[in-house]
C-alpha cells in the first residue's frame, strides 16, 4: 500500500507521518547500534547414555535455545529461539541479542536422527554499554 494511503487510513497530516517515519528509522539505527551480540562453545559428547561410543562424525547437529532467563531457566515470554548447528561444529557466534539483561542459553546433540536431553541452562549478563565522559571539561 502507498504511504499516502496509509497517511489517509489514519488520517494523520503529512508533516506528523513524516516525523514519524523518521522517529521510527532513528530508533531502529539506535536499537541496531546497541544490540549485543553472543558466542556460545560446547564440547561434544563421546558416547551414548548407554556407553556406547559415540564418534564425532555421527554427530548431524547440535540444536541451541536461546532466550530471556525467567524464574527457572529460559523465559516463555518471548518464545526461546532455536538455532541448529551442524556437526561437528563447537560454537555459534553473533547470535543477535536485542535486550539487555540476562540471557539464558541450552543446548542438545541430534546423532542419527535421535535428539538427547537439553544440557542444564547457562546464562550470562549482557550489561548496556556505559557512554564515554564528556571531553575537554573547563573550570573557570
Amino acid at each position: 500500500m502507498p504511504i499516502d494511503r496509509w497517511v489517509e487510513c489514519f488520517h494523520l497530516p503529512i508533516r506528523m507521518a513524516v516525523w514519524l517515519g523518521a522517529l521510527f528509522v532513528l530508533m531502529l539505527l539506535a536499537f541496531a547500534a546497541h544490540s549485543q551480540e553472543a558466542v556460545v562453545t560446547w564440547t561434544h559428547p563421546t558416547e551414548y547414555v548407554d556407553g556406547g561410543a559415540l564418534p564425532l562424525e555421527a554427530i548431524e547437529a547440535t540444536e541451541v535455545q536461546y532466550g530471556r532467563c525467567g524464574d527457572t531457566g529460559l523465559a516463555a515470554d518471548p518464545a526461546p529461539v532455536s538455532a541448529p548447528v551442524p556437526g561437528p561444529a563447537n560454537s555459534l557466534a553473533g547470535l543477535a541479542l536485542p535486550y539487555y539483561g540476562r540471557w539464558c542459553f541450552r543446548a542438545r546433540t541430534i546423532a542419527g536422527g535421535v535428539e538427547s536431553d537439553w544440557t542444564a541452562v547457562v546464562s550470562k549478563d549482557y550489561p548496556a554499554p556505559k557512554p564515554l565522559p564528556p571531553d575537554e571539561l573547563t573550570a573557570k
